[in-house]
């Protein structure tokens, strides 16, 4: 068997990607297909790229947040609903002392 094996199979040793060898004393061996031999990088770097994509987009949403809190009188209403009464004259009088 194993004689019409290597018979059957014989090829030169730099063969095509995917077919039989047959190196000298060696039984046949089938080599793999260039294409079916995928390594991780392509999908770490897809997951890299969209959690650093996610990254910026939360620092940017954060800093759009903090400019309209900042900008916006809603900070001290909020904070005069919730029973805090005389915030915006603390802040205002240490805006006035800094200059």
């Amino acid at each position: 068997m194993l004689k019409i094996l290597r018979r059957h199979c014989l090829q030169p040793a730099g063969g095509i990607a995917g077919q039989a060898r047959v190196f000298p004393g060696r039984l046949a061996t089938l080599a793999p297909p260039a294409r079916m031999v995928r390594s991780m990088e392509p999908l770490a770097k897809k997951i890299f790229k969209g959690v650093l994509v996610a990254e910026f987009v939360g620092v940017f949403g954060a800093y759009c947040l903090f400019n309209k809190m900042n900008t916006s009188q809603a900070y001290y209403k909020s904070v005069e609903y919730s029973g805090m009464y005389g915030i915006r004259v603390q802040d205002q009088e240490k805006w006035l002392n800094s200059k």
